[in-house]
């Protein structure tokens, strides 16, 4: 009898056992499989969320205020590189989708990031932008203002913005960023009085220079160049005044303007009775009047859309 008890309490034991050992092993799978199902989840939305398209939307600004809807900006251009700052595409946006606020998608494959600079305004003409390729990197950017011997023309509207943005987890409406670019030139209006009194006529050829140190833009925005000249041609009125059209200039925080009749010069801004440093800002009209008999100038300054306001020069 103790022999059959003491069997039978073996063989209930090894069960028990055996069962125990299929349960850890049972546990052990499930907990793998759960752990290999949540990286592959992880995998699948890692995947997914590279897939995410980056989308931005452009907004015009001048003197801080929003101006897209007023058609100021013709084409976009822009420039896209990777979160080490290499250059990724170029792309080009059409003045409709500016004016009404489309959202544009970049996909930029293989990035985690992006840094977008945008340009508004750029022409073959007045402008040369940096030639990029594949070993180019974001600092390579720059716009230049076209020039000959010093010389440059005048820039185009141009309208300048830049925007870094992480890899979006979703395609959501809250996802869509804002790129705003800002206005970066000056507009100059120049009229100068008592030239007939001055000199007994109009007759001659008349032009002002304007000298400053600033012909290019960086990728940042920031102005940099050497010192350059504009030639800005001006003719008599029947009042005896001579006037000029407006032209547009990188701004300046020193700028001087002369006078030329015929190659000979007749007045600076820095040798007036009330000469000072000229600066030029962005969005904003400097309306200067020089007085060819009392050597002084007359400041009027206006921003793009708002009321002209005088500023006193002493």
């Amino acid at each position: 009898m103790k022999k059959n008890t003491l069997s039978k309490g073996l063989v209930a034991a090894w069960l028990i056992a055996t069962v125990m050992a299929f349960t850890a092993c049972s546990s052990e799978d499930s907990t793998m499989e759960y752990i290999q199902a949540e990286a592959s989840a992880e995998v699948v939305t890692k995947a997914a969320a590279a897939s995410n398209p980056y989308s931005i939307v452009l907004k015009a600004f001048s003197n801080n205020k929003d101006i897209t809807t007023k058609g100021d900006v013709d084409s976009v251009t822009l420039f896209v590189f990777d979160e080490n700052y290499d250059y990724v595409e170029t792309r080009t946006i059409d003045k409709a989708t500016v004016l009404n606020r489309r959202t544009i998608s970049i996909q930029a494959n293989g990035t985690d990031s992006i840094t977008v600079v945008a340009w508004a305004g750029l022409t073959n003409k007045k402008e040369e932008v940096s030639s990029l390729n594949q070993n180019s990197i974001l600092s390579d950017l720059r716009v230049q203002l076209k020039q000959n011997n010093g010389q440059v023309t005048s820039p185009s509207d141009l309208f300048h913005g830049q925007i870094t943005i992480g890899r979006p987890s979703a395609t959501r409406t809250e996802n869509v960023q804002t790129l705003a670019i800002e206005r970066k030139v000056a507009e100059l209006s120049l009229t100068t009085t008592g030239i007939a009194k001055k000199f007994g006529n109009t007759n001659g050829d008349f032009y002002y220079k304007i000298k400053t140190a600033t012909s290019a833009i960086n990728h940042d925005g920031t102005f940099a160049g050497k010192e350059v000249e504009y030639i800005v041609p001006a003719t008599a009125n029947k009042a005896g005044n001579l006037v000029a059209a407006n032209i547009a200039i990188l701004p300046s925080d020193d700028i001087t303007i002369e006078l030329y009749k015929n190659d000979v010069l007749v007045l600076s801004s820095k040798k007036l009775r009330n000469s000072q440093e000229l600066s030029l800002n962005a969005s904003e009209l400097f309306n200067i009047t020089f007085d060819a008999c009392k050597y002084r100038l007359d400041l009027i300054v206006a921003a793009w859309g708002q009321t002209i306001h005088a500023v006193n020069v002493a």
